[in-house]
């Protein structure tokens, strides 16, 4: 793992803890539409304007093998996350699809996933993010 980011890797779960709120979000210059952030400190990751549907869905709810359930966004892009390790078509919950983590650029938060081959587009923890305050 790369030493820049300590992430914090949680299970996932479709209705999971509240997000964090309050005026400590960090101000990020937005992108176009409505910004969604790191609920864990605010960082921009992407937009409502970045939404788009992957087999027929934009939300989909996949259990890795481990067991932990998620439910997740498929997104045309994500500037604001940081994709790391190799990567890998084990369990891909995609076809002809390779996955690598997708951390929050500035707090190493597990957001989601970077899926890539026949199709490209970041899947990520809906609860996990949070509207912009505005």
């Amino acid at each position: 793992m790369n030493g820049r980011f300590s992430p914090r890797f949680r299970e996932g779960s479709g209705s999971g803890a509240a997000p964090k709120t309050g005026t400590d979000k960090k101000q990020q210059t937005a992108i176009p539409g409505r910004s969604l952030c790191c609920h864990a400190c605010g960082q921009v990751i992407t937009s409502e304007d970045a939404r788009r549907q992957v087999d027929g869905a934009h939300v989909h709810e996949r259990t890795n093998p481990a067991g932990y359930h998620f439910q997740f966004g498929c997104f045309d892009a994500a500037p604001g996350c940081a994709c790391v390790g190799e990567p890998s078509g084990e369990a891909s919950w995609f076809a002809a699809c390779v996955w690598r983590l997708a951390l929050c650029g500035s707090c190493g938060e597990h957001l989601g996933w970077r899926f890539s081959g026949a199709d490209e587009f970041h899947g990520l923890i809906l609860d996990r993010l949070v509207q912009a305050d505005g």
